[in-house]
C-alpha cells in the first residue's frame, strides 16, 4: 500500500514544529475541510491543542530529501525546511504541490492516533508543480 506524504507545519511567525504524515484527506463538501491523523504525544498534536492552526503541505515527488530531514528531526524543525510565512500561521514550501491552511474544529482519538478535523481557510498551489506527481511512501498494511 502506498500513501502520499505531507508535512504538518504549526507556528506563528515561524514554524515551531513539523510532522511527516501520510494519514490525511480532504473532506469534499461545503465548507471545505480536511482531516489529519497524528500521534497524540507528538509536538505538533500538543501544539494544536493550544493553538488550533495548521498548514498541511503535500510534497512533490522530488522532495524525498526534505521528507527524510523532517522525519529525522523528531520534534524539531530541520534546517532544510524553508517554509515561507503567509501570515496567521500559514506557511508555504517551495516546490511542494500544495499548502492548505486551516483551524482545528474537532479532535478525536482513534486507536493510537489523534484525528484532527480542520476547516480550510486558505490554500496555495505552486504554479511550477501543478500537475506534478506527489511523493509516495510505502505504508505498512
Amino acid at each position: 500500500m502506498t500513501g502520499t506524504l505531507a508535512l504538518v507545519l504549526v507556528g506563528g511567525a515561524r514554524v515551531e514544529h513539523v510532522a511527516l504524515t501520510s494519514s490525511f484527506a480532504e473532506v469534499a463538501h461545503h465548507p471545505a475541510a480536511l482531516w489529519v491523523a497524528l500521534p497524540p504525544a507528538s509536538a505538533v498534536a500538543r501544539w494544536l491543542a493550544a493553538h488550533e492552526r495548521l498548514t498541511l503541505v503535500v510534497l512533490a515527488a522530488g522532495q524525498r530529501a526534505l521528507a527524510r530531514a523532517c522525519a529525522d528531526a523528531g520534534d524539531g524543525v530541520p534546517a532544510a525546511l524553508a517554509a515561507l510565512p503567509r501570515g496567521d500561521g500559514h506557511f508555504a514550501v517551495a516546490g511542494a504541490l500544495s499548502s492548505t491552511h486551516g483551524r482545528v474544529t474537532a479532535r478525536e482519538s482513534v486507536g493510537d492516533q489523534a484525528l484532527f478535523l480542520v476547516a480550510i481557510d486558505a490554500a496555495d498551489l505552486d504554479p511550477a508543480t501543478v500537475g506534478g506527481a506527489p511523493l509516495l511512501a510505502e505504508v505498512p498494511a
